[in-house]
């Protein structure tokens, strides 16, 4: 349960950062989904990176996940090529 723990605190820290590079606001018009990720950025930023570095560097699992992570983000990023390619819209 812990390296769990771990991971997600990495993971979660990384796509905090990866989400407030995007320059993400508050707008009138919010979803409770998008609060949640405005949250998470708005934790994950006021968190200093060398405390984000740390959790990365001292946990042996983290490579790892940041590597599952990017790896669903492609296979993510290819279904949506391939719909689109085949849509009809």
């Amino acid at each position: 349960f812990f390296w769990r723990a771990e991971c997600f605190l990495v993971l979660r820290g990384g796509v905090g950062r990866v989400l407030g590079g995007l320059g993400l606001e508050s707008t009138p018009i919010n979803t409770k989904g998008y609060e949640s990720l405005l949250g998470v950025v708005d934790t994950t930023c006021k968190d200093s990176f060398e405390l984000f570095f740390g959790l990365y560097k001292y946990n042996p699992n983290s490579r790892n996940e940041l590597k599952k992570l990017e790896e669903s983000l492609a296979r993510i990023k290819q279904e949506l090529d391939e719909m689109d390619k085949n849509s009809k819209l």
